[in-house]
């Protein structure tokens, strides 16, 4: 039988809020494995990304796609939602995308900001430099 393994690709702290109140929770993002039947000589392969979160009192909320990370942090915040938390994170930013060499590496853009940002990275959206100056 195939065997499904997380293999982490990084991992730090984040901000989230949880019903109004902001709190710093722990992040693991990486890929999700599909390991042949023990004796079957196959490669592993990649089913996807995952995004795990733990809260401040141990809460826990997992967000999986096979889409990209980014798919799985949107995932993982829908999940955190339903308990009246959210992640404040530039991932879930509508103005956040990926590029054809960002994406899966864990950064990327948002729109009217000029410097690359990590997914969990929160934004301040009022103090950095912006492109275009209004």
């Amino acid at each position: 039988m195939e065997r499904i393994e997380l293999h982490p690709r990084g991992n730090g702290k984040c901000h989230i809020d949880i019903n109004g109140v902001g709190e710093v929770a722990d992040f693991e993002m990486g890929v999700i494995g599909i390991s042949p039947p023990t004796g079957v000589a196959e490669f592993p392969r990649v089913a996807g990304y995952y995004v795990k979160l733990v809260g401040p009192e141990g809460q826990q909320w997992m967000g999986r796609s096979s889409a990209s990370v980014v798919s799985a942090m949107r995932a993982a915040d829908d999940e955190m939602g339903l308990e009246g938390a959210r992640l404040l994170c530039a991932g879930v930013h509508n103005g956040f995308y990926e590029t054809g060499l960002s994406e899966g590496t864990g950064y990327g853009y948002i729109s009217g900001y000029r410097d690359a940002v990590h997914i969990f990275e929160r934004p301040l959206l009022a103090s950095r430099v912006k492109l275009h100056p209004s």
